[in-house]
């Protein structure tokens, strides 16, 4: 029985975090809410997958294009993490460490989106 509730919850939330009817992460109150950070997160990473996924599809015929452009996303994830590492250690500490990460983390992903869905 708890495993059919556990389910339950995971669809509803995923249905959430992809129906585009999800949470206005960029609304800094949605932000200062611990419970929103999971599923802003995944809102967001969604967004991104999707401006990567037509990139891709729109150089499916240049190997090249496609391994610079995988090259590229490597890159910026692991810049990413770093400055997110580094903005939460200089955050006041305590349990707002992770937070603070959390929100560095959807704050660039959503930047990245809008990169990628310029170039």
């Amino acid at each position: 029985m708890k495993k059919l509730f556990l389910a339950s919850v995971l669809l509803a939330f995923s249905g959430v975090a992809t129906a585009g009817t999800g949470l206005n992460c960029t609304d800094e109150d949605v932000l200062s809410d611990p419970n929103n950070l999971d599923i802003c997160e995944a809102q967001v990473n969604s967004g991104l997958n999707g401006a990567y996924k037509q990139l891709q599809d729109l150089h499916k015929d240049d190997k090249a294009k496609i391994a610079a452009l995988k090259k590229m996303q490597l890159g910026w994830i692991q810049m990413r993490d770093a400055q997110c590492d580094f903005e939460s250690r200089n955050s006041a500490g305590g349990g707002g460490v992770a937070q603070t990460a959390m929100r560095c983390i959807i704050r660039m992903t959503m930047q990245r989106d809008e990169e990628l869905q310029n170039l």
